[in-house]
């Protein structure tokens, strides 16, 4: 499917939230939601890669990248800097091609897993409601 960046960096937030709170937490998830989460936590973390790297490139191209003599007091050039921000804009809203599985809202098992609101709101797109 094709999915908006923006949502990219999103989804995969908020699964790497899960899966970080999932060892204090004995989360209660239908296992197929596990499965689910498991791909698309693996998807969304290739395709986050391959914005990194394209953000990392869009830097060192317009000069902004670390520089071996540069210190933290010197300011980055401005018009380079307004540069990367539009281009930066633009790689957001652009989309990528990604593999997900919809989760079940049931799976999530809401009643049981108390999924903090920033969390679930990462993954709103992702859900689908029961039929």
């Amino acid at each position: 499917m094709k999915v908006q960046n923006q949502k990219v960096l999103e989804g995969c937030a908020a699964l790497t939230a899960i899966a970080i709170q999932e060892r204090q937490t004995p989360w209660k998830f239908g296992g197929l939601a596990r499965l689910a989460m498991a791909r698309n936590l693996k998807r969304l973390s290739d395709a986050k890669d391959t914005i990194e790297t394209t953000k990392q490139g869009l830097a060192k191209e317009l000069g902004l990248g670390a520089a071996p003599n540069r210190t933290l007091a010197e300011e980055p050039d401005q018009e380079a800097a307004g540069k990367f921000l539009a281009e930066w804009k633009t790689l957001m809203e652009a989309e990528s091609e990604v593999v997900l599985t919809k989760i079940k809202v049931s799976d999530l098992r809401l009643d049981e897993n108390q999924i903090p609101l920033a969390v679930l709101n990462g993954l709103d797109w992702l859900l689908t409601e029961d039929a």
